[in-house]
């Protein structure tokens, strides 16, 4: 009876509500970077306002306060494979709301699914729409783009390249799409489709919907469209002077009525072999060569300083060896001066430093901060690098992740052990990266924690419960 009562005000309790532990508490265990960052954009509008997305790791806001990262969509939840959706393809922008927000989220299509989430607040918060095609963030040429286009002069209005069904339209904020039936690319022999689309904004006038329109597309030959009448119709553009092997990847205008657009043999961000960086008069639409001096891999990102025009960036791509490059142009890309020696502040994360600089390799996009011509960052397979003193004779360089914690999303085979005692209160192992002893989950570890050989897919780890001093670890370099 005394038992049958017990259980009655236990089930009261449960039932009332009352805690009978003290909730978890979830943070990030910190490592900072450690994930393909493959995307990077400014607010042309707002100072300080920056995002970068991931093939696979979420969404991130720049805090110009204290140089960090805030993850944006930490609410995704991951029943039914709703994972995909840490997937972001690409970022939107309206040039006349700082507040508006749009990303394309989805990874490798299949079963996954594909949403748009647009926000009003910053990423603050999302309303969250099903995708009418299908989003692959993970997949080739995610380095590549913004395929998201918002209409400068009327934000309504965006377009979105995809990479097997041909162009899209929305005129109410992304609530609804259309496909772009007039637009001659459905999809690309690689699978990849449309990977950027630009709005001339001089070409129309705020309130009304902007005219011209470039799109490309990642294919050789005819691979540059162009509309004059809003996206109903649509033109390929002469690309003379460009291999025909060549694909184009980013595009950035100067605002003196040129566009630099690079191109390179594949989407990447693996199989670039070479690659060309050429100057296009959007009057004229004739195109000049300023390729830098080219050693191997292609060329990535490209940026204009938007308070000096005729001062251009380009990053290298699939460029393993000796390092990656950044190059800065001061002449509108007549010369070129080589700006990265590989020597880079690692202290937010010492694993950096200690081997993970292989992952430059994969620096598709670079920007110029629009108001201050001495920051620039750029993405890698790693995290985000920037300078301070990009306008320097010799800029110095920083890895600047802090806040960007992808390990968990963008490895796979990943492993974790917690082995009691006075030893570490943390083993961890991932792919491509390597792993960790942490004894501090609030700060990055350093080079005397990360394991060697450090790099490579490390599949599992396990300490010996008799012995937890005792731990193994599974390693796979090709």
């Amino acid at each position: 009876m005394i038992l049958q009562f017990l259980l009655l005000i236990l089930c009261l309790l449960a039932g009332s509500g009352t805690a009978w532990a003290q909730a978890y508490n979830w943070k990030p265990v910190v490592i900072n970077g450690g994930g393909y960052v493959d995307g990077i954009v400014f607010h042309p509008n707002a100072p300080g306002l920056m995002y970068c997305r991931t093939d696979i790791g979420g969404a991130y806001r720049w805090n110009a306060t204290n140089n960090s990262w805030a993850q944006l969509l930490n609410f995704v939840g991951y029943p039914n494979n709703q994972g995909s959706l840490m997937g972001v393809e690409s970022i939107g922008l309206d040039p006349q709301d700082t507040n508006r927000l749009y990303l394309s989220c989805g990874w490798m299509g299949g079963s996954n699914p594909s949403g748009i989430m647009i926000s009003t607040d910053q990423g603050a918060s999302f309303a969250v729409i099903n995708s009418p095609f299908v989003i692959e963030s993970n997949n080739d040429g995610r380095g590549s783009g913004e395929r998201f286009g918002v209409d400068p002069n009327f934000g309504s209005i965006l377009f979105y390249g995809t990479h097997l069904a041909g162009l899209w339209k929305s005129v109410n904020y992304a609530a609804n799409w259309s496909q772009v039936a007039s637009f001659p690319v459905s999809t690309t022999a690689n699978g990849v489709g449309i990977v950027f689309v630009e709005f001339i904004k001089s070409s129309g006038t705020p309130g009304g919907a902007t005219p011209i329109i470039w799109v490309g597309v990642s294919q050789g030959g005819t691979n540059l469209f162009r509309s004059t009448d809003g996206g109903s119709t649509w033109t390929g553009i002469n690309t003379n002077g460009v291999p025909s092997g060549y694909m184009p990847h980013h595009a950035s205008q100067d605002g003196l009525g040129n566009m630099y657009i690079t191109f390179c043999d594949a989407p990447g961000p693996n199989g670039v072999s070479v690659g060309a960086v050429r100057k296009f008069n959007l009057t004229t639409l004739t195109s000049i060569n300023v390729t830098p001096p080219r050693g191997q891999g292609g060329f990535g990102g490209v940026t204009v300083d938007a308070e000096n025009p005729n001062t251009v960036a380009v990053s290298t791509i699939d460029c393993w060896w000796p390092q990656n490059y950044i190059y800065r142009s001061t002449n509108g890309g007549t010369n070129w001066i080589q700006t990265y020696s590989g020597t880079t502040d690692c202290s937010s994360a010492p694993w950096m430093g200690n081997g993970g600089l292989v992952v430059q390799g994969w620096s598709d996009d670079l920007k110029i901060d629009p108001f201050n011509s001495d920051h620039l960052f750029f993405t890698s397979g790693g995290g985000v690098f920037s300078s301070l003193n990009f306008t320097g004779a010799q800029p110095s360089w920083e890895f600047q992740s802090v806040g960007i914690e992808e390990m968990v999303f963008c490895t796979v085979g990943s492993d974790l052990a917690s082995p009691p005692g006075g030893g570490p209160q943390l083993l961890s192992v991932f792919g491509d990266i390597g792993g960790f002893a942490h004894y501090n989950l609030d700060v990055s570890p350093p080079t005397t924690n990360y394991f060697n050989p450090g790099g490579g897919n490390n599949y599992g780890i396990d300490f010996a419960e008799l012995n937890p001093n005792l731990v193994v670890r599974t390693y796979y370099t090709s």
